[in-house]
């Protein structure tokens, strides 16, 4: 994600495009995640999630192959980013309530917050090593190398298994799927929290995608400088879900959610109005603690007000949520191109902070 900020960067000195290629990875997503969850409520979801994560290595592969060829153009970028977007929706329920089918409700909070410190283990060793493979291979040498990392990585260590009850096949997909709709509409508390969480996708987590402008034309540091912020990020989120981690099954779940929620809006705003390097580290080092705090939180809540056979489906939602990540990319790059990244970063935290308060009505 890093990298394909930069290299819309480079090749159209445009905010506004580096907010386009994100959007349409969004589109991808919005448009299938709520089929996601009913799929990830009717197959093997270890077998489903390897068949994802491959392909979506696979599109990023060729990708640097094309760039490694100089064929590169703006139109191929954008139709690989919807397409990752699209698989990217079937992956995210998936590998979210497989993680249930494993330990139990009891554990899920725990379990919720070590997957997520693997994951930002390898954001914080993956985004110090793309800031220097740009530097001195280039970016097609960037995608090849992770992508093969994650290619053969989910080839060689995971097991495929037969963990879930396989569900709701009986139904046709499209009445299945409104059933998880309906559900989550006449929940109130399932019904906020996906609220938020489009909201915090939407102004939080897609921050990242303006981090290539606000290294280059605010703090100017170039594609190191890029990397360290990315690597700053994924050290605070590792903090974040270790702090978590070590609550245990902690009662008061909906309150620690809407506190790192609102703590997270402040720091986007203090991390866009920073011209100094060394303090924008540390803000977004915070930025990625709450982030992370807030999505074990999250996912946890969601599956815990779920019925187990409708877990998959309300994980596919919560997954269609995900989508405005890259859908608040654009509007974030629209908002750049005519106030500035630090602007489109700030109204960002403003209403993430304002929604969170408004929330605690509610836990």
């Amino acid at each position: 994600m890093l990298a394909i900020g930069w290299l819309v960067l480079i090749e159209t000195d445009s905010p506004f495009w580096v907010g386009m290629v994100a959007g349409l990875r969004g589109l991808g997503q919005v448009s299938f995640g709520i089929f996601g969850g009913v799929i990830a409520d009717r197959i093997d979801r270890r077998s489903g999630l390897i068949f994802t994560q491959v392909v979506i290595a696979s599109i990023a592969l060729v990708l640097g192959g094309i760039i490694l060829t100089g064929f590169i153009n703006l139109g191929v970028i954008l139709l690989l980013s919807f397409f990752q977007g699209v698989f990217m929706a079937f992956n995210m329920p998936l590998n979210n309530s497989l993680i249930g089918d494993v330990v139990g409700m009891g554990r899920l909070l725990n379990a919720m917050s070590a997957r997520l410190t693997a994951f930002n283990i390898a954001r914080l060793i993956g985004s110090a090593l793309a800031g220097a493979i740009i530097v001195n291979f280039g970016i097609a040498g960037c995608y090849i190398v992770l992508s093969f990392i994650s290619l053969f990585g989910t080839l060689l260590l995971i097991r495929v298994g037969n963990f879930n009850r396989i569900i709701g096949v009986t139904e046709p997909l499209l009445q299945n799927a409104r059933k998880g709709v309906l559900f989550a509409i006449k929940n109130p508390r399932l019904r906020s929290l996906l609220v938020m969480s489009v909201l915090m996708e939407m102004f939080g987590f897609s921050y990242h995608i303006m981090l290539p402008v606000i290294a280059r034309d605010v703090l100017d540091v170039g594609a190191s400088g890029l990397g360290l912020l990315g690597a700053a990020g994924g050290a605070g989120a590792m903090i974040g879900t270790i702090a978590v981690a070590s609550l245990g099954d902690v009662k008061s779940k909906g309150l620690i959610l809407v506190s790192t929620a609102t703590f997270e809006g402040v720091f986007l705003i203090c991390f866009a109005l920073s011209p100094w390097m060394v303090i924008s580290l540390l803000l977004a080092g915070s930025i990625g603690a709450t982030l992370m705090a807030y999505d074990a939180n999250m996912a946890t809540l969601l599956q815990l007000l779920s019925p187990e056979d409708m877990r998959g489906r309300i994980m596919g939602i919560y997954a269609f949520t995900f989508g405005f990540t890259p859908l608040g990319g654009f509007l974030g790059g629209v908002l750049a191109t005519i106030f500035g990244a630090p602007f489109a970063v700030a109204v960002g935290g403003g209403v993430i902070t304002l929604y969170a308060l408004r929330s605690l009505r509610f836990f």
